[in-house]
């Protein structure tokens, strides 16, 4: 059953592998006993399937465990410790946590000195850190290892392994943070293109490939070629992943999002409070995802001129982005950018209320006028494929 589960969790089966991979730690367990090598690397796969679905609290726990195991067994430096530990800082990435740096940083030292710096558990370590790297704005850190883990695929494995496919695309997702839109293009064409002949078109890397070059040109203006990406993750990620996976919610805002560029603002506004409450339980209070669809909800209730409502949306999310990220990240500015718009547009230029909190946060860290660069598309949120 782990063969199974393994073939559907290539295939982007993820619900399937699920499956398999919770029937065949059943049977394990009853003949081999919870500690059993072949127990635990089934559920460590079932935490990477759990990873892919969205249920990213249950995946933590899992391989929190798993990792406690094998450091009993083994120590730290064991290739088993290592990749649960791994897994481990993934699941923590994915819900926001601020440990997950340490984590990767420390699994990714271990994996250089013991496992070699082209290990596969090396590098997607490294691709991970450059994710986690990335999303904070520390574009120069993230950069050498993104360029690293590409070379080494292409020169390994050829440009139309899966891997090689998903490295292209990473970088096209780096090239995107850092706005240029450009550079990232051919980047993000190339994968998508490669990820349909290679996955299939409903493949669920595939998908975010496809997202991501969607968010590509919907930031060139080029909304007509943006639509169809976006359109088609959400009718196949809500057919296959069910209609609150992370993923899901992500094309739905970023198609809402779309709505409003095209004219479309009150169907925008229909469908961003689905979204929020969704992704409000999926992830923790504060996660920058949430706070990345409160900004277009906000800028949509702007445009629909209900100023109250979009300023309490601006000012939380520039909150979560001032905490996670910092003054200089693009999304803070971005989202200062919105709120000075939102002040213009209201007959209050300047202006500077109170955060949602109580709490006059811009005291500390004022909007800032000067110095914020006009930016062709807002900040949506790009998957990167781990």
């Amino acid at each position: 059953r782990n063969t199974i589960g393994e073939t559907y969790l290539g295939l982007g089966d993820f619900a399937l592998a699920r499956a398999q991979f919770e029937r065949a730690i059943a049977l394990r367990s009853a003949l081999h006993g919870d500690r059993h090598s072949d127990t635990l690397h089934t559920r460590r796969a079932l935490a990477a399937a759990l990873i892919e679905l969205g249920e990213y609290e249950r995946a933590r726990s899992i391989a929190a465990e798993i990792h406690e195991i094998y450091r009993e067994l083994h120590g730290d430096d064991h290739i088993e410790t290592l990749s649960a530990r791994q897994a481990l800082a993934l699941a923590r990435q994915k819900l926001g946590d601020e440990g997950a740096e340490e984590d990767f940083t420390r699994t990714l030292a271990g994996c250089r000195e013991h496992l070699g710096a082209h290990h596969e558990v090396t590098l997607r370590t490294m691709n991970n850190l450059a994710v986690l790297l990335r999303d904070k704005g520390r574009f120069d850190e993230a950069e050498p290892l993104f360029l690293e883990i590409h070379h080494h695929r292409r020169e390994m494995l050829g440009d139309d392994h899966p891997e090689t496919i998903r490295s292209r695309n990473n970088l096209g997702f780096l090239l995107n943070g850092m706005q240029r839109w450009e550079e990232a293009l051919p980047h993000l064409e190339d994968a998508y293109r490669r990820g349909c002949a290679v996955l299939g078109e409903t493949h669920l890397h595939t998908l975010m490939f496809g997202n991501n070059l969607g968010v590509t040109y919907f930031a060139l203006e080029r909304f007509v070629e943006a639509r169809p990406f976006f359109e088609s993750a959400v009718e196949r990620n809500s057919a296959d992943l069910g209609a609150e996976h992370p993923m899901t919610l992500i094309a739905r805002g970023n198609l809402a999002g779309l709505l409003r560029k095209t004219g479309e603002v009150d169907e925008a506004i229909a469908r961003f409070p689905s979204i929020l409450e969704a992704l409000r339980r999926t992830f923790r209070p504060g996660h920058p995802n949430i706070a990345s669809f409160e900004q277009l909800y906000g800028l949509c209730l702007r445009d629909a001129g209900r100023y109250q409502e979009a300023e309490t949306l601006l000012l939380g999310a520039r909150e979560v982005f001032l905490r996670a990220y910092g003054t200089d990240h693009p999304r803070t500015r971005d989202v200062e950018k919105a709120l000075l718009e939102l002040y213009d547009r209201w007959g209050k230029p300047g202006h500077a209320a109170p955060s949602p909190g109580g709490a006059d946060t811009r005291k500390a860290t004022p909007i800032r006028r000067m110095a914020l660069p006009e930016r062709r598309g807002p900040p949506m949120v790009m998957p990167p494929v781990f």
